[in-house]
């Protein structure tokens, strides 16, 4: 019998991403704006109120300072750090491609496929396959089969 998982909350604290962002930044607001989004839970959505409020910015020139710093808007940031995100649950852990979307933020899987592709240029299955996750059922099942072959 299966139960329902309640999905881990995927924040971006130790994201190495992040600190390249932070690097091409030179306004200290844009290293706050960023210190933000990554105490944020990547599966809430991005509120650039909060971002403008705590920075004591309008939101039009919260985005102005998004262009200006990184070349993208504050959603486009956010978007890019959840495909990192989701890549990396990908590759370390045995989640079901369904579990990470929702870790993450991202609601619908064929947006997901189509965007991931275009930013890695692999799907989310094949790059789950070259990182050696790529068994159905995970560790539990490896064990079972080693135990079935040995018997």
């Amino acid at each position: 019998m299966r139960t329902s998982r309640k999905p881990r909350a995927v924040t971006l604290r130790s994201n190495p991403q992040l600190s390249i962002l932070k690097q091409n930044c030179t306004d200290p607001r844009m290293h706050l704006a960023l210190d933000l989004l990554a105490g944020c839970d990547l599966k809430d959505e991005l509120r650039t109120d909060h971002l403008c409020k705590t920075l004591n910015l309008s939101v039009s020139r919260l985005r102005h300072l998004f262009h200006e710093q990184l070349g993208m808007s504050p959603a486009q940031v956010l978007k890019s750090l959840r495909m990192q995100a989701a890549k990396n649950l990908l590759t370390s852990t045995y989640m079901r491609t369904k579990e990470i979307l929702t870790a993450v933020g991202l609601n619908d899987p064929s947006h997901f496929v189509r965007d991931f592709k275009d930013v890695y240029g692999e799907t989310p299955s094949q790059v789950r396959k070259q990182s050696g996750l790529h068994r159905k059922h995970g560790p539990k099942h490896d064990t079972e089969h080693a135990q079935r072959a040995s018997a």
